[in-house]
């Protein structure tokens, strides 16, 4: 299964949404940095069931925020890239 992702920034929430289904997203307020676990599951991972690739595009809308909006977005892409590729990792070992 291969799911590919994008992520944008509209304001101060940075936004990961599913390509093939828009409306499944995984905001993060960057004001306060607020992780929900259960959506960003929710969003990513509920529908596998075999092994998994996820592809995230990030946007070019990050790249034009103000500094300190740009340093925390870059933040949650990494941290979003990090424990997506982790997770796929140990779901495609078995």
């Amino acid at each position: 299964m291969k799911k590919q992702y994008k992520c944008t920034v509209d304001k101060d929430a940075f936004i990961l949404e599913q390509k093939e289904k828009p409306k499944n997203q995984f905001i993060v307020d960057l004001n306060n940095l607020q992780f929900d676990t259960k959506t960003f599951y929710e969003v990513v991972f509920s529908d596998v069931d075999k092994r998994v690739e996820v592809v995230i595009e990030k946007d070019e809308s990050i790249l034009k925020l103000a500094p300190e909006q740009q340093k925390r977005a870059d933040h949650v892409y990494e941290t979003i890239t990090s424990i997506i590729n982790q997770v796929c990792e140990k779901l495609n070992e078995k």
